[in-house]
């Protein structure tokens, strides 16, 4: 992964389903404010340990704003030129 990489953050818990009561998705930042998960990576905050580049923290631009992703909780979605 790079910077200008279009990027989709993954549910690894499964914790964004409905509830229970049916009222809803859970309180995370991304379905709070109603995103389709995918953004734009804009900065690589940290490299991580280990080899690879989905180490490390990133920023994201997503519909709903900037958040920091860490790279094993995203997959490329397509890469820039």
């Amino acid at each position: 992964m790079k910077v200008g990489d279009l990027v989709r953050v993954l549910d690894l818990d499964n914790t964004c389903t409905p509830n229970r009561e049916g009222t809803g998705y859970c309180g995370c930042w991304f379905c709070s404010s109603k995103s389709t998960r995918q953004g734009i990576i804009i900065k690589r905050l940290s490299p991580g340990v280990g080899i690879g580049s989905e180490k490390g923290y990133w920023s994201v631009v997503f519909d709903a704003g900037e958040w920091r992703v860490y790279g094993t909780e995203m997959e490329l979605v397509s890469e820039s030129r």
